[in-house]
């Protein structure tokens, strides 16, 4: 009885434990609304506890479904990182006026990703012209 109570306690922490430092996808997209082209683009930034990137982008998406390499970046980052989001452009307003944006004037738009039970789950950032959208799927 008491054998069995070990190897029971020993599989419940191997549980527990497998859920514990997970490794994760993070994509990070566009979902501004510009097309880049002449003198309208969109560049995502991105740094995390274990590195940084920065990503022009050509296009965007309306929400993940739609991710492609032109709108978006994947990293990988370790459960408990920080990750931070930015985003940088310009876009036409109406036909005449091309106005620059900069979120890092908007705020700091950071979150510590965590992971599942037992399956670690995929991170999403989505970046619009006034925030970003942390959430996970």
């Amino acid at each position: 009885m008491k054998k069995a109570g070990i190897i029971l306690l020993s599989v419940f922490i191997a549980v527990m434990a497998a859920g514990c430092g997970q490794e994760m996808n993070l994509t990070v997209y566009n979902s501004t609304g510009i097309v880049s082209g002449g003198e309208q683009y969109v560049v995502l930034h991105a740094s995390w506890d274990g590195g940084q990137k920065w990503y022009p982008t050509s296009t965007h998406a309306l929400d993940d479904s739609y991710v492609n390499e032109k709108n978006s970046f994947t990293v990988k980052v370790k459960e408990h990182d920080t990750v931070r989001v930015s985003a940088e452009g310009a876009y036409y307003k109406d036909e005449t006026t091309l106005v620059t944006f900069d979120l890092d004037s908007k705020g700091d738009f950071t979150q510590v990703v965590y992971g599942g039970f037992l399956e670690a789950p995929s991170w999403y950032a989505a970046v619009n012209l006034e925030s970003v959208v942390f959430y996970k799927k």
